[in-house]
């Protein structure tokens, strides 16, 4: 199939599958004239005319065939056994006419198909406009492959369709048959519907070509702020942000799949995993040196025996039965987590996947294809072979994305216990054999209608993750996100600004910076042509290859995580721990920097130690980032993202909503203007906090410049105002400066009425009688207590959770409750409006 496109086919953030329907009449349009003898009779003529029309299209040469020729046959034992459909016959005969259909006067939209697909040309839903180059030569390419198709079947076709007038091929000559016709119909610069489409598909490429890119991106002076569209706006610290909100999302939905078990920690480096192994089924997991196979039982009977949502019905003493419905929701909290994971696949492996290629990573080998995860370094990569050059070259490239450590522990446990376990359910629960090995693909609809993911699943998951993180403006698709990765590898990741030989990647004097092409699915000269850069053609997964790969996913995770040579963001394993995830177990040193919202309010005030002031790392990590995005230390965005790592990004969320599933029936408090306001601020002086008035989230005093660097601020605001606002902060008496001040802050009492200048506060809550922590619904609050009050429920003989409801003595229902940041230490809810008795 012919690809006139070098951006991404199909890959249009509102666009579905509707263009892949049939284009073709259903069956039931057309019209059988087999009614009466007479109408047989006249059929049987009109045939014999179509097969004398047929047979002097195709030329034959009556001469002895080459041996080549004479051995192309095909078996014909069965051909009149199969049973004639004449509908299906018929239609064979329409389309081919159609491919076929000559000029009137050398005008070729006088032709149905080419008017057609004229009209296909057309934006919709309005019809107003054509469509640009790079979205109408996908649907030329369409149907180029479909005409090329009919035409094979209607001159070549294994079995006659004697209705539609088209015997079976004979037994030799088939390709002098096939040319004969070919050269007539298929060829550019035929006067036929196909060598009209080869032709505008060849001036689309070069039309596409001399347009460049369909985005305009613009950056700011200091490189910080990617803009386009007039007034769409993404800084690097809020692009920082989403990563980070995606790993904590995707590590909170792993510890919930596990039921909070933390399985012994596995060395990488100590797993066996033989790239070069073609065997069907092998993977990592399955190799019989690594033990793997027979891991996740363990898990599989937590799930089983989980007091809270466990997969198992206790039926006398030793007896149980499956319990369906939790059954169905782990696969469908399955493939939720999944999703997360295939958003943080392509965060954190570098420039962005086409989701062509994501849907189609396995991971084991199969009879026709290699897995697409392995482990090479002691490193987890994907790898997936490229076929969009092979037009040019007559060759597939591999691309590796390398991932950073907190990314393939999830994957490793995920592949060898969470994926193990949601398999054994279907097998056990619902006697559904799954053997698929496509890494991502739901399972919780399998034996009901499943229905594959597709671009837009992907879609929807990211702009759910975009929602819920400050700065990131709405409608970031799949092709938004692709280009947004490229635009920032180009600026950012030093390399991939070094000028090399955009016409060489394929000698051994190419320079390994050719890779950053490859990465993101073009070679050097294609991307040179569409995105600007300059210029070892990767058709060898070999070592060599390996290492340039590893290379650029490095420099690509030391911009986007602040990873240290290991790829091991710095600051996860001892200050993510305390001080803001608040949580003893080490388990969590895979999440970052959020906290838990199941975790109670007592255990934020076990950290205490003083942070390290630090750069950008410490958006994520605890330390200094690499040179490669090291800003000017004299520069605006390096002093507000110095005071930003002191408190680890505390950053607003004004686009954030309820979670699905809350009451978030909201009180409207009135507004109390007797506090001083400064700036976008107000100071609060019985709690000792400013919030913002804009983002109605409480900022701590050193973090107002970072603050005010966001978009929202920034475009109301100059920079001497700017400082000038955070000096008036910092000068506020007891005012709480950083995250060690606010250890010794307190809440609002229960009593206490809501906090006017946050987000309106949420009803409907369940407040914990041995601890202030709020759980939002029944199952946080039961397992808030199996955490943290084990001793409460043994003096209470209570065993089962599962049978307490909203009316407990154990908590109170009917909370009001409000919370003070977004993220980090003393984001958690806590209760306001409490009536007094």
């Amino acid at each position: 199939m012919l690809i006139g496109h070098d951006g991404d086919e199909g890959e249009y953030e509102d666009q579905d599958d509707d263009e892949d329907e049939d284009e073709f009449p259903d069956d039931d349009e057309i019209q059988d004239d087999d009614e009466g003898e007479d109408d047989e009779g006249e059929d049987d003529e009109g045939y014999n005319e179509i097969e004398d029309e047929s047979q002097k299209r195709a030329v034959v040469d009556t001469s002895d065939p080459p041996d080549d020729e004479a051995t192309s046959t095909w078996s014909s034992n069965s051909q009149e056994d199969h049973p004639q459909d004449p509908a299906l016959d018929i239609l064979l005969r329409f389309c081919y006419s159609a491919i076929t259909e000559d000029y009137d006067g050398g005008v070729a939209s006088s032709t149905m198909l080419v008017y057609f697909s004229a009209v296909r040309g057309l934006t919709a839903p309005e019809g107003d406009e054509y469509l640009k180059p790079h979205r109408f030569t996908p649907t030329l390419a369409k149907l180029i492959y479909c005409s090329r198709l009919i035409f094979l079947e209607a001159v070549l076709p294994r079995l006659s369709h004697i209705h539609g007038g088209f015997a079976h091929s004979p037994r030799h000559g088939l390709l002098r048959r096939l040319n004969a016709a070919r050269r007539e119909y298929m060829c550019d610069g035929t006067l036929s519907p196909m060598g009209e489409f080869l032709s505008l598909l060849s001036y689309g490429d070069a039309l596409r070509r001399s347009q460049g890119s369909s985005f305009r991106f613009c950056w700011s002076d200091d490189g910080e702020v990617l803009s386009w569209d007039g007034n769409q706006r993404l800084s690097m610290v809020d692009f920082r942000g989403l990563a980070r909100e995606v790993l904590r999302s995707v590590t909170a939905s792993c510890s919930r799949l596990m039921y909070d078990w933390e399985p012994p920690h596995i060395d990488l480096s100590l797993i066996r995993d033989n790239l070069s192994t073609t065997t069907p089924g092998y993977s990592f997991v399955s190799d019989p040196t690594n033990k793997l196979t027979g891991a996740y039982p363990e898990l599989l009977l937590r799930a089983c025996i989980s007091p809270i949502d466990g997969l198992l019905r206790v039926q006398g003493k030793d007896h149980g039965t499956w319990n369906t419905k939790a059954a169905r929701a782990y696969l469908e909290a399955h493939d939720d987590h999944l999703k997360g994971l295939m958003v943080l696949y392509n965060l954190d492996g570098g420039q962005f996947a086409r989701i062509s290629e994501l849907l189609t990573l396995e991971c084991f080998n199969t009879a026709s294809r290699e897995r697409g995860i392995g482990l090479w370094g002691s490193k987890m990569c994907s790898i997936t072979r490229h076929h969009k050059a092979r037009l040019a070259t007559n060759n597939e490239f591999y691309v590796v994305r390398f991932f950073s450590n907190p990314v393939p522990r999830l994957i490793f446990q995920y592949l060898v216990y969470t994926r193990p376990v949601a398999i054994s359910i279907l097998r056990k629960c619902f006697y559904i054999e799954y053997t698929d090995a496509l890494l991502f693909s739901p399972l919780s609809q399998i034996g009901l209608k499943s229905t594959p993911w597709t671009v837009s699943t992907f879609t929807k998951e990211l702009r759910r993750h975009c929602s819920a993180t400050t700065g990131i403006p709405s409608g970031i698709g799949v092709q938004m996100y692709r280009q947004i990765s490229i635009a920032i590898t180009e600026r950012h990741v030093r390399d991939a600004a070094i000028r090399f030989n955009r016409f060489d990647d394929t000698t051994g004097m190419a320079g390994p910076e050719v890779a950053y092409a490859w990465q993101s699915g073009h070679r050097p000269m294609q991307r040179h042509i569409t995105y600007g850069l300059d210029g070892a053609y990767p058709d060898h997964l070999q070592p060599a290859l390996l290492r340039a790969y590893d290379r650029v996913s490095a420099n690509w995770h030391a911009f986007l995580w602040g990873c240290d040579k290991s790829g091991e963001p710095r600051s996860i394993p001892v200050e993510a721990e305390h001080a803001e995830l608040n949580y003893e177990s080490t388990r969590h040193n895979l999440t970052t920097y959020r906290k838990r919202p199941l975790i109670s309010d007592l255990e934020e005030t076990r950290s205490n130690r003083k942070r390290p002031r630090s750069g950008l790392g410490l958006l994520f990590s605890g330390s200094t980032m690499s040179d490669e995005v090291r800003v000017q230390p004299d520069s605006e965005e390096s002093v507000a993202l110095r005071a930003e790592g002191e408190v680890n990004s505390f950053t607003c969320d004004s686009m954030s909503s309820p979670l699905p599933g809350e009451q978030n029936e909201q009180a409207e408090p009135t507004h109390d203007d007797t506090s001083p306001k400064i700036g976008p601020f107000v100071h609060l002086a019985e709690l000792n906090l400013v919030i913002c008035l804009d983002c109605k989230t409480a900022v701590l005093a050193r973090q107002v410049k970072t603050h005010l660097v966001d978009p929202l601020h920034r475009q109301h605001f100059t920079l001497k105002e700017r400082r000038n606002i955070s000096n008036q902060i910092l000068e506020i008496p007891g005012i709480i400066k950083d995250a060690d001040d606010l250890q010794n802050g307190k809440f609002p009492s229960p009593d206490a009425e809501p906090i006017p200048y946050l987000e309106s506060p949420l009803h409907g809550g369940l407040g914990c009688n041995s601890c202030p922590h709020i759980g939002r619904d029944l199952r946080r609050i039961r397992e808030h207590y199996w955490r943290d009050h084990t001793d409460v429920l043994e003096a209470n003989n209570l065993v089962d959770l599962g049978r307490l409801g909203q009316q407990s003595h154990l908590w109170r229902n009917n909370v009001t409750y409000q919370r003070m940041f977004r993220s980090g230490p003393k984001s958690s809810w806590f209760e306001v409006g409490r009536i007094r008795c």
